[in-house]
């Protein structure tokens, strides 16, 4: 068992589109299917169960790869912290499964599908192939991320088309100090006391 979470894999490597790598495919998109389709008869109760369902699986996933690098010696708050923008989209998932924020999931739909179905497709994990925890860590994280996307579809609430824009507003903000029409977004002063 402790193989199947050691830093220094000696089990099958990763190989891209392996019959592992296309099972763990297909259950990814089995599991959007089912929210899409019979997911959607499901009672309100019932829905609410599967989404604080999925929102703790994905924040144990998350947990569980930091206590992987942190046992390993690799954790580093510099590599660690949420800025990763697959790290960043599976806590604004969690948080969008929780709290069932329109505001969020126009963000995530529109700026993290993309880069989720692109690390499903071909996914870094290195050597690490199935059944190795980086592998179902990396599929259970991303697979997640689009159930979460596809379970706010199932209420039958889907990104409108001025939602592109305000995403691409809120990024060109964020990233550039600009909107999207050129203006300067406001900045907060920061002040830095030490020495």
């Amino acid at each position: 068992m402790d193989e199947l979470f050691a830093f220094h894999w000696n089990g099958p490597p990763f190989i891209l589109f392996s019959p592992p790598h296309l099972i763990a495919l297909t259950c990814v998109v089995l599991a959007c299917l089912w929210v899409l389709g019979p997911g959607r008869r499901l009672s309100p109760t019932a829905g609410r169960i599967w989404r604080y369902t999925l929102a703790g699986i994905l924040t144990v996933n998350e947990i569980a790869y930091n206590v992987w690098f942190w046992v390993h010696g690799l954790w580093s708050i510099q590599y660690m912290l949420p800025l990763h923008l697959c790290m960043l989209f599976t806590w604004l998932s969690v948080i969008m499964l929780l709290t069932r924020s329109y505001r969020i999931f126009e963000f995530a739909y529109f700026m993290g599908i993309g880069g989720a179905i692109q690390a499903l497709l071909t996914p870094d994990i290195g050597v690490y192939g199935f059944p190795h925890f980086r592998a179902f860590q990396s599929f259970i994280s991303h697979g997640g991320y689009c159930a979460g996307s596809a379970e706010y579809d199932r209420t039958g609430r889907v990104p409108s088309h001025p939602a592109i824009g305000r995403t691409g507003d809120h990024w060109g903000k964020s990233l550039y100090g600009r909107s999207r029409r050129g203006e300067l977004a406001p900045r907060q002063q920061l002040s830095f006391s030490g020495s």
